[in-house]
């Protein structure tokens, strides 16, 4: 069974008249239960409650379900926008001591790539879609796209950049390693670095006067920043003549939501086929 990550530790109660009185003892008892604590004030705070806090509820004893990995990059991306917002859900990790979760992943995603986000009985996947989609049908109090429609498409680019140029290069050098070849491996990492140089020096322009990629707030660009700098800088380190991109990296990796994510993946760090430094 996976782990349900839940991050509030309060849920406002809301009393009206009654109208869904008749769930009330039902879910007052599941909600206890899965927080095992002890009920504070009078029963009739539980009476009537509104149609939001019994959808609140609902996602508390039927959360979304993560399928990924902590070590994955693009599981990252996803974990951050859950982290950033407090969403309630559970997740299933792939791997060899959890075949029952690969199973359900292949039959929903026979395509073989993860994440994928499970709402109920709809599968979610890409990693940007997924983002998109838990702030249409699960917001939070972080809009991770901006309202405005101008500002979004900038944020939509930012996304498919640091996914495209940064997290690529990366990944065909990590598969070249893992070839076993060593003159493979070699010409991977040589590609990545040309195509990870190129990328550095953009987003080096881009960033001047900026705290996030796309401005003064956190958004989804963020959330694919900070893997594919993560583990770029592990495969080619970001120069010093780059001082705002470096600067940049650390300030994703001192972010909470970001931060978490790579303390759960830590334990991985020896599966890292170019060889995982010691630091980050």
């Amino acid at each position: 069974m996976g782990e349900v990550r839940v991050q509030s530790t309060a849920i406002r109660f809301e009393a009206k008249p009654a109208g869904h009185a008749y769930c009330a003892d039902f879910y007052k008892s599941a909600f206890l239960w899965l927080c095992n604590c002890e009920a504070v004030g009078s029963d009739d705070a539980y009476v009537g409650w509104s149609i939001t806090c019994f959808l609140t509820l609902k996602e508390l004893i039927m959360p979304l379900a993560l399928y990924g990995h902590p070590f994955s990059s693009y599981t990252q991306k996803v974990l951050i926008a859950l982290y950033e917002n407090g969403t309630p859900f559970e997740f299933r990790s792939l791997g060899p001591d959890t075949p029952q979760h690969a199973a359900e992943w292949l039959q929903r995603w026979p395509l073989r790539k993860f994440p994928l986000l499970l709402d109920g009985e709809r599968s979610v996947v890409e990693t940007s879609i997924i983002i998109e989609y838990l702030q249409l049908e699960h917001a939070g109090p972080l809009h991770l796209l901006p309202a405005d429609a101008r500002a979004a498409l900038d944020v939509r680019f930012l996304d498919r950049f640091f996914d495209l140029h940064v997290m690529s290069p990366v990944q065909h050098a990590v598969g070249a390693a893992l070839t076993g070849n060593a003159e493979k491996a070699q010409e991977g990492r040589a590609h990545a670095a040309e195509k990870l140089e190129l990328a550095y020096a953009w987003i080096e322009g881009q960033l001047a006067g900026k705290t996030w990629a796309a401005g003064e707030h956190f958004t989804m660009a963020d959330c694919a920043a900070a893997p594919s700098l993560f583990y770029a800088d592990w495969t080619h380190p970001i120069a010093g003549s780059y001082p705002l991109l470096r600067a940049y990296r650390a300030r994703l990796l001192a972010r909470p939501s970001f931060a978490r994510a790579v303390e759960e993946a830590r334990p991985y760090r020896p599966l890292f086929p170019l060889g995982a430094p010691d630091r980050d």
